[in-house]
């Protein structure tokens, strides 16, 4: 059995996908589709709101396909409560998901 990356003789697999591993590495893969709250799951999508990478766990469907963590629904839940608060979080995620995109430009 072979690493799945370099080639050389496998040590180990992936535990949360069994893919071969040597010693020098790790699973890219699956280390960079970790869920961003946990870090444990593997990520099924991104926080409407915050744009983190979620998994099933740590986070709410608010509509089909459309899923919030945890931690930006209790937000949203307690800022629709007291609606002065509302526009301003929603300018700050905003501002934020422009800051994510970007920064993800910039490393492409």
């Amino acid at each position: 059995m072979r690493c799945y990356y370099c080639g050389r003789p496998a040590k180990r697999r992936c535990p949360t996908c069994g893919r071969p591993l040597c010693e020098r590495h790790d699973c890219y893969a699956c280390s960079r589709g970790k869920c961003e709250i946990c870090g444990k799951e593997l990520a099924i999508g991104r926080c409407y709101y915050c744009g983190r990478l979620i998994c099933r766990n740590c986070s709410v469907e608010l509509s089909p396909g459309i899923r919030a963590c945890k931690e930006c629904y209790s937000k949203r839940d307690y800022l629709e409560r007291n609606n002065d608060q509302l526009e301003l979080y929603e300018r700050w995620v905003e501002g934020k998901v422009r800051r994510l995109t970007l920064l993800l430009y910039r490393l492409e």
